[in-house]
């Protein structure tokens, strides 16, 4: 077996920095503290902690009363100038990767210069978080072409690029975002030894039988190796340790090829190696028959390996263990204490199990249900925090500042965000199984934030936008009151609300809203105009009642006598209800036989009287009404009544009723003496 190098592997300058500066401070007897890992291999990380090193998840974890002898180092990806600024008086040593400061300063020179600043990269990896604090608010972050489905158009967009980010990718990006622009102006900052390592291990890739991939499994540069070698369609296997080969690898492989990820350090490659040859001679000392023999037997079941998440048939529970088929030369063995419900579990099942161990000392296949499901968990919630796609998860407890939700993973609801508006209790939600989106995702951290509020707000804005492509005037609605003032009456239509004013309330007059709705009412409402540019409903609640003055003729036939109510009094008569919509007026002439100086020395408001119809036109919505006429002339009236009458012709009595009318019209600008001053003269 041959054992080929990529051209460029391990770890690069920044990394070698990073880790250079650590171990200097922690040889000279200093406590190191770091927030995350210095650099994305664990094996490292923990023969430094063994040094002395210290590594918090938080910023609020970091001891900062203690401060002397104590050194803080800032990582190769970097941090955020807010965190830095957090830390105090603690001695600071940076450590942050060259190639990412250039990420920073290049995003900082084309915001200055009025672009709209775009990073290319993954959301949740710190290298870009610390990013977006530098170049500042307002930056955005665009990880493949999803992001750019629904990407706003610009004037100028500036563009850098997480140092690591795949190549082969990139050039796809670049071109849809010129799309979303006038002006693009884009600074490749992908760092040289990212180039090289990619181009390198895909060279490599073609050469080969199979690739062995040396790094952190939550290495962002080494993952993308490993999906590099396996865009070629040769076999690939991403370990971090060479205790994690399996020989099974190597079966008939002539060529194997070997790269690292920028966070591997020489000595892990150099163990790889070593471990690789070792194996290599062992197998050269079979027979070439029992080779043969072997290789025919292995090439009959799957190619397995520790770490791999695969499908298998439950063949047999037993009260100590679920014996699982996966394909291999034995049936895998998950102990019950793994399964949550084994009692929801019968044979003939097919479920997700984890390979714990190829051989234990027995040499049976170990699995695991219990990491399948957490792995499968992350997985899920990840795809679904990328797509920005809904999770339904059961809040589990309350704790301080938000809820805790089952995802099969643990999550975690901010307060402000289990709702649109403030909520006191949040005990309420515990033990429901509510609708939530990820707003933050950090699988390194074992992180995810979810919020119900953002649910919310989507479905209200889709039913906002249902309303607007939906109604036009003369459509009836359905709605709830929500505010009741002086001038009117806003209803909730289902996220758009829209305005009754308080003359189209009623078909009879009305002093306040209030008299005819009461808020948190449901009413049918009748729209009478949209304005879509200004986000304006014009709604009407009269319009769904029968219109009073249709039936008006039938119920008031000129000629006939009524009672009402008097409603009003003015300077020229008074205004007589006869039913809910229908008011009419008595001119001041037409209130009694007598002489009449003042309207409310006749009659009063609420007062009843009967009344005669003396003209109506139901399409103009008018009725001129007597009150004298509704009652016996007295004797010492006839005389002047009938000289009255017979001075008067039919034209004078037309003009009667038109200045009648006129003055009913303009009640605040004509006077009882401009129309019938001619009476009076007569009178004299």
């Amino acid at each position: 077996m041959e054992i080929y190098l990529a051209d460029h592997l391990g770890f690069c300058y920044g990394v070698r920095r990073a880790m250079k500066l650590t171990e200097e401070l922690l040889d000279q007897g200093i406590k190191v503290t770091s927030l995350g890992p210095i650099i994305h291999n664990l094996p490292e990380m923990e023969r430094l902690k063994v040094k002395g090193l210290e590594i918090v998840e938080n910023p609020e974890d970091i001891n900062k009363e203690n401060i002397n002898n104590q050194v803080f180092i800032i990582r190769s990806h970097g941090l955020s100038p807010d965190i830095i600024a957090s830390l105090g008086d603690i001695k600071i040593v940076d450590g942050t990767c060259p190639y990412v400061k250039a990420v920073h300063n290049s995003g900082r020179l084309l915001k200055s210069q009025g672009y709209k600043m775009v990073i290319i990269g993954e959301k949740t990896h710190p290298e870009v978080k610390a990013a977006l604090g530098w170049i500042g608010a307002g930056t955005l972050v665009v990880e493949d072409n999803q992001d750019l489905s629904t990407f706003p158009f610009f004037d100028k967009i500036g563009v850098v690029v997480q140092t690591t980010f795949p190549l082969q990718n990139l050039g796809e990006i670049i071109g849809q975002l010129a799309l979303k622009t006038k002006e693009m102006k884009f600074i490749n900052t992908v760092c040289d030894a990212t180039q090289k390592r990619q181009k390198a291990v895909q060279k490599l890739a073609r050469q080969v039988d199979v690739v062995i991939v040396i790094g952190g499994k939550n290495s962002a540069n080494t993952r993308r190796l490993v999906s590099i070698c396996l865009n070629t369609g040769v076999p690939t296997y991403h370990i971090e340790t060479p205790a994690e080969i399996e020989s099974s690898w190597l079966k008939n492989i002539k060529k194997v090829g070997i790269t690292a990820g920028a966070s591997t350090p020489d000595w892990m490659i150099k163990e790889v190696i070593k471990t690789m040859t070792e194996i290599s001679h062992n197998e050269q000392a079979i027979s070439q028959e029992e080779v043969n023999q072997a290789s025919a037997y292995e090439e009959t079941f799957k190619n397995l390996h520790s770490g791999q998440i695969v499908k298998g048939e439950i063949v047999k529970i037993t009260s100590n263990e679920v014996l699982v088929d996966v394909g291999y030369k034995c049936d895998g063995i998950i102990p019950i204490n793994e399964i949550k419900n084994p009692e929801e579990l019968k044979e003939g099942d097919e479920i997700d199990v984890y390979i714990v161990k190829m051989e234990d000392r027995e040499g049976n296949l170990i699995l695991s249900k219990k990491r399948a499901d957490y792995f499968n968990y992350w997985a899920k919630a990840e795809e679904a925090y990328k797509k920005g796609e809904y999770v339904t998860a059961k809040v589990t407890e309350q704790v301080k500042g938000g809820l805790i939700v089952d995802l099969g993973i643990r999550g975690f609801v901010p307060a402000s965000q289990i709702d649109r508006k403030y909520v006191e209790d949040l005990s309420q939600f515990v033990g429901q199984e509510l609708t939530f989106k990820i707003i933050e995702f950090d699988r390194d951290r074992n992180k995810v934030v979810l919020s119900r509020k953002v649910v919310l707000e989507e479905e209200l804005n889709q039913k906002r936008q249902h309303i607007w492509d939906t109604i036009e005037e003369g459509q009836v609605w359905k709605g709830t009151v929500t505010k009741i003032t002086n001038f009117g009456v806003f209803v909730d239509l289902g996220g758009v609300e829209g305005l009754i004013h308080i003359s189209e309330l009623s078909w009879k007059r009305v002093k306040h809203p209030s008299e005819v709705v009461q808020e948190g009412d449901q009413v049918d409402v009748f729209v009478l105009g949209v304005d879509r540019e200004k986000e304006r409903i014009s709604l009407g609640l009269k319009q769904t009642k029968p219109d009073p003055w249709t039936q008006a003729a039938e119920s008031y036939p000129i000629g006939s006598i009524v009672s009402g109510t008097v409603v009003r009094v003015v300077d020229f008569g008074a205004f007589v209800q006869l039913s809910d919509g229908i008011e009419g007026l008595v001119h001041i002439s037409q209130l009694s036989h007598d002489w009449v100086a003042k309207p409310e020395d006749a009659v009063s408001v609420g007062q009843q009287v009967k009344v005669k119809v003396i003209d109506l036109n139901p399409e103009e919505r008018r009725i001129s009404l007597s009150i004298k006429e509704a009652e016996p002339r007295p004797d010492y009236a006839k005389e002047v009544v009938e000289e009255n009458n017979k001075a008067k012709t039919n034209s004078e009595a037309k003009n009667i009723a038109e200045d009648s009318q006129t003055v009913q019209n303009n009640e605040d600008r004509v006077t009882i003496g401009d129309v019938y001053g001619d009476l009076f003269q007569e009178k004299k």
